[in-house]
């Protein structure tokens, strides 16, 4: 006879987290939520079990996820490429956004995550 347990890839996954992440967790869930899946305002867990989603990415998913224009530009922009560590067209629109959409920085300085709005003397 051949019987075999079934086993729970959330488990494995919630482990693995353990091992490897501080606290096993990136540290706006509990560590036994493994999302799997967001569209719009709503994630889903490996569960399938639903969440609104409050923390929308920490702030830079404020359209929702999967916004189809937003999908649409990704999918139009990856075979081009996806990170130039270098000027190009849309960094320097993003800098150029940035400046207009405030006071304060006349200039837009990036040197990893993100852009970051600095002083002109």
């Amino acid at each position: 006879m051949n019987v075999q347990t079934p086993i729970d890839p959330t488990n494995q996954l919630v482990e693995q987290a353990k091992r490897v992440l501080p606290g096993g967790s990136f540290g706006n869930m509990p560590v036994e939520v493994i999302l799997k899946e967001g569209k719009g305002g709503r994630v889903w867990d490996e569960a399938g079990k639903e969440y609104v989603d409050f923390l929308l990415g920490s702030g830079p998913m404020f359209v929702g996820h999967a916004h189809p224009e937003v999908t649409a530009a990704v999918q139009a922009q990856v075979p081009l490429g996806t990170t130039f560590f270098g000027n190009n067209r849309h960094g320097i629109a993003l800098a150029e956004a940035i400046v207009e959409a405030g006071p304060v920085p006349s200039r837009c300085a990036s040197s990893a995550p993100a852009p970051r709005p600095i002083s002109t003397p």
